[in-house]
This record gives structure tokens, sequence and C-alpha cells, in this order.
């Protein structure tokens, strides 16, 4: 199961860890799209924003967190991303936990 954590706090957080189990390694597409959106938006706040993060990219685990409060910019591609996984967690329940604390 992959475990998706968003601390709504501030600074916010988002922590992705395991694996789905929903496909063969390398064909498994809830892995794939967790990871895709994921992956995205760590690349596009590096990209896009001024905004200071440290990530981990590895995986089973990943793991943003802002190091003070998200800008603009940066709070919309995190809430762009965090709808996705919202979304594919709501779409495959048995693989994919989606929390808010």
């Amino acid at each position: 199961m992959i475990k998706i954590t968003y601390s709504s706090g501030e600074p916010p957080s988002l922590t992705v860890k395991g694996h789905s189990g929903y496909g063969k390694h390398g064909t498994d597409i809830v892995c794939a799209s967790v990871s895709a959106l994921f992956v995205t938006l760590a690349n596009s706040v590096a990209e896009f924003t001024d905004d200071a993060v440290r990530t981990r990219c590895e995986p089973g685990d990943g793991f943003i967190e802002w190091r003070e409060a998200a800008s603009k910019e940066g709070g919309l591609l995190l809430n762009a991303a965090l709808l996705g996984m919202r979304d594919v967690a709501e779409m495959y329940p048995e693989h994919v936990e989606f929390n808010i604390v």
C-alpha cells in the first residue's frame, strides 16, 4: 500500500511511502500515477518557484518539506498534486491511503 501523508501546518510537508501492489514491478499503473504526481511536484517547485524545500525521491520513499510557508505558486502546485493523489486514492482505496494531518 502507498501511504500519502500531507501535513497542512506551516511549513507544509508531503510524505509518500510504500508500493501499491496493484501490478507487477515496472507495470504498476497506480504506483506510476502517484510517483509521476510526486516527482512533478518536486521538480515544478524547484523550477518555477523560489521556495526553499528539502526533498527525497527514492523508490517507495518520497518527501518534500517547505523550509517556510509555501509561496502562492508553491501552494498552487502542492494543491494540484494533492488533488491528483487524492483522486488516485479514491479510485484505488485498497492500494493507496491518503491522509491530511
